[in-house]
């Protein structure tokens, strides 16, 4: 009798053993589970652009900054993201049918490119009708303004917001007030640079010079122009215009009418100018959105691991690259309290961790443009000097 008991005891502790192990098991497969679904909330990114066409190049450089984000989020073991990309060979009905696939066919979440401004004009319009963010990598003062939409938002910087920045560096950082801007109106960009410079400087109490020509005229009539800003005396000349112009440009204002003011660049000079007319451009400077040899940049992790990767140097095109994804990184954890087809929409104001970019990527203005800091360079006899990156905050409203 009390060896049946003995042997019903065991038995009956052999069963608890084994309920309590299956419960353990239980509990370890749920939570695999969860932790499984939560890695599988994946971000489907829909990407059109010109991948065999003359902007070829440019989407090229901008994939592999893309890959390369990839890559070093991964090995933090933050990989949810699957992405499409579609060539559009830069024509606007394949732009179309593209943006339009990736959101029928693909069910993606949000829609990066174009470096075409025509292009991404099209990208916010399927996006406002579909209803899916669009995040934009090309700049046009229209593509917000025209009809604005919290579907879009503009990742790359705008020449207006450069002039601005430009304005407030030399009248508070070199106690400048006479600021005067040379510009040629057949290029948007520079006259959109210019306009910025302008409006920034009245509205911080500058004195402002405004002078234009056109590269359509051949030749441009730059002596005149020069002339007239001789007698208006300025203390700094801001020139936005194309580089092929800058050594001739600068001859007529230092050795014919011999100009003493602070002669400032939009872009840099071209590389055969600097080399074989160093002394003509000494003592100037270049403000750019990036300057790719920078010591920060040349030695970042990014930098090296570019190269070795893809054996070449990374540019401006490529850090925008990285500078995107580490930006869709950002939000996808900034935002996570919200759905996913939510995450992008109303971008306007928001502030970026400055750290995790190479381009000087700062947030976005309330209008949906981005705003980023500036590189400043001093070009001196035997060398190009990186001053520092600029960022001041703008007064003047609009893009």
């Amino acid at each position: 009798m009390q060896l049946i008991f003995f042997i019903s005891l065991l038995s009956g502790w052999k069963v608890i053993k084994i309920r309590f192990f299956s419960i353990l098991v239980i509990i370890f497969l749920c939570s695999n589970l969860f932790f499984s679904c939560r890695s599988a909330y994946i971000l489907r990114i829909g990407i059109a652009e010109d991948q065999s066409g003359p902007l070829a190049d440019i989407t090229r450089q901008l994939d592999q900054g893309r890959r390369l984000a990839l890559d070093l989020l991964r090995q933090e073991n933050k990989s949810n993201y699957w992405i499409k990309t579609m060539d559009t060979i830069n024509s606007p009905e394949k732009t179309a049918n593209a943006f339009r696939s990736l959101i029928d066919k693909d069910n993606v979440h949000l829609l990066l490119g174009t470096f075409s401004a025509e292009n991404a004009q099209i990208g916010k319009h399927i996006a406002q009708i579909r209803g899916v963010p669009f995040i934009a990598n090309a700049y046009d003062a229209e593509l917000i303004n025209e009809s604005p939409s919290s579907y879009t938002a503009v990742l790359r910087q705008n020449p207006m917001q450069l002039g601005q920045l430009t304005a407030l560096y030399f009248f508070y950082m070199m106690k400048k007030n006479r600021l005067a801007v040379i510009s040629d109106v057949a290029l948007i960009p520079s006259t959109q640079c210019a306009l910025g410079f302008l409006g920034e400087g009245r509205l911080i109490g500058a004195t402002m010079i405004e002078e234009t020509y056109s590269s359509f005229e051949r030749p441009a009539d730059w002596q005149v122009s020069w002339s007239r800003l001789e007698r208006a005396e300025p203390e700094v000349v801001f020139i936005a215009g194309d580089p092929s112009h800058y050594r001739d440009m600068l001859k007529i204002a230092r050795e014919v009418l011999q100009i003493a003011s602070i002669i400032v660049f939009q872009h840099m000079p071209m590389k055969e100018d600097l080399e074989n007319h160093r002394e003509l451009f000494d003592q100037t400077f270049v403000m750019l959105s990036f300057y790719s040899e920078k010591e920060e940049f040349v030695q970042s992790q990014f930098y090296q691991s570019y190269v070795k990767r893809f054996n070449e140097k990374p540019g401006f095109f490529s850090a925008q690259g990285h500078d995107e994804i580490m930006f869709l990184d950002e939000v996808m954890r900034s935002r996570e309290h919200l759905p996913l087809n939510e995450r992008f929409l109303n971008l306007e104001g928001y502030l970026a961790e400055q750290e995790r970019y190479l381009t000087g990527f700062r947030g976005f203005l309330q209008d949906g443009y981005s705003f980023h800091s500036m590189d400043v360079l001093k070009i001196e006899t035997e060398s190009v000097e990186f001053l520092g990156s600029f960022w001041m905050e703008i007064l003047s409203t609009g893009s």
